[in-house]
């Protein structure tokens, strides 16, 4: 039997690690995994789907605790399969793994890769709609949520516009963006830090430093608190004078 060979890797690993000998609820553990994991073919099966019995003995070896490696020769999966499934379906607080837990994350996750969304017309409907008012897709979904209406999820939605503009339609038109995507930084268009049109300082006329004729004005911007409020100020090379203005809030047009 497999397990035998797997029971002296472990009797070898603590050794190593000079641990006490085994209790007796350490040899009723083995006894199960002799049972459970007994292996039908002597050659190891390398397979990338872990079953509600090896799910189990991983939660069982863990305990003890076994190496990874010792764990996947153990039940005839490599050793890749095994740091995945308890990386996957290990509780997201804790950190451990238990074999109830971990089935039920494997069980949902199934249900969700076969199951197909379906945009039926009254979605398509209520989609539209919403989208001339101003919603975005990701709003639409939060709204039919509160108010209890069925809806698929925004990426659904966003393939769908895809796919009408594809086809010539307009739908992504009610888009705030119109489809368009965000533009990178260190582009050469407007965005953050960058200006167009705008005449570095270091440019500017000789005459200016010359700080002898009026009009040529230094202005900035003065920004308050958790970037509310703002103040221009505004001041003349020729030291003639500064003044002052309180800038309006900014904020997004509906």
């Amino acid at each position: 039997m497999r397990i035998i060979s797997n029971k002296n890797i472990y009797f070898s690993e603590r050794k190593e690690r000079q641990c006490p000998p085994f209790s007796h609820s350490e040899w009723i553990k083995f006894a199960i995994f002799a049972l459970i994991v007994r292996p039908k073919k002597k050659k190891l099966q390398m397979s990338k789907h872990i079953t509600e019995e090896q799910r189990y003995a991983i939660s069982m070896m863990l305990q003890i605790p076994m190496s990874k490696k010792a764990i996947a020769e153990a039940i005839g999966v490599d050793k890749s399969t095994v740091y995945r499934e308890i990386k996957r379906n290990c509780d997201a607080r804790s950190g451990s793994y238990s074999m109830e837990l971990a089935q039920r994350k494997a069980d949902r996750r199934k249900q969700q890769k076969h199951r197909k969304e379906v945009l039926t017309p009254a979605m398509r409907k209520r989609i539209i709609k919403l989208l001339k008012k101003g919603f975005s897709p990701e709003q639409i979904v939060g709204r039919s949520r509160l108010e209890g209406i069925a809806m698929v999820s925004h990426e659904t939605i966003y393939r769908w516009i895809w796919e009408d503009k594809r086809r010539g339609g307009k739908l992504h038109k009610y888009l705030r963006r119109q489809g368009r995507r965000y533009a990178k930084r260190g582009s050469k268009n407007a965005g953050r830090g960058f200006i167009p049109g705008r005449v570095d300082i270091d440019e500017r006329p000789e005459i200016v430093e010359l700080k002898e004729r009026f009009g040529d004005l230094e202005i900035d911007t003065i920004i308050g608190k958790n970037h509310k409020g703002a103040i221009l100020t505004l001041t003349t090379e020729q030291q003639a004078g500064s003044g002052y203005a309180s800038c309006r809030e900014k904020k997004p047009s509906r």
